[in-house]
């Protein structure tokens, strides 16, 4: 279900439990005000949406590199799910790639993942 539905002690709970299980790991990148703000308004300007796929590909990249066998991502969209599938597919090839609004309603990992996001 979407995390956002649920109250801070759901979540507290609910990534503990996520912590506690040895099958489960997490990993986070923090973007501070400052850094989204310093790079939206720099002369090059970067979009929120090109910082939240360089965080995605960062956090993707991670995995590949400590070995992990990564064969499915799932996120929940930054604008246009098809041209985020296509970035991530074409940037990943081999991996299914599935990028959709609202995924953390519909995916049970990408609700994991929001509720370690917050």
């Amino acid at each position: 279900d979407d995390s956002k539905a649920l109250t801070e002690e759901k979540r507290s709970s609910l990534f503990a439990a996520m912590q506690a299980d040895e099958r489960v790991h997490t990993t986070t990148t923090v973007i501070s005000a400052r850094e989204l703000s310093a790079q939206m308004t720099r002369p090059e300007k970067v979009s929120l949406n090109a910082i939240s796929f360089d965080a995605c590909f960062r956090l993707i990249e991670g995995y590949l590199d400590k070995g992990v066998n990564v064969t499915e991502v799932y996120v929940d969209t930054v604008g246009d799910p098809g041209r985020y599938t296509a970035v991530l597919s074409k940037r990943f090839p081999g991996v299914k790639c599935v990028a959709e609004a609202k995924a953390d309603a519909k995916y049970p990992v990408v609700s994991a993942a929001s509720i370690a996001a917050k």
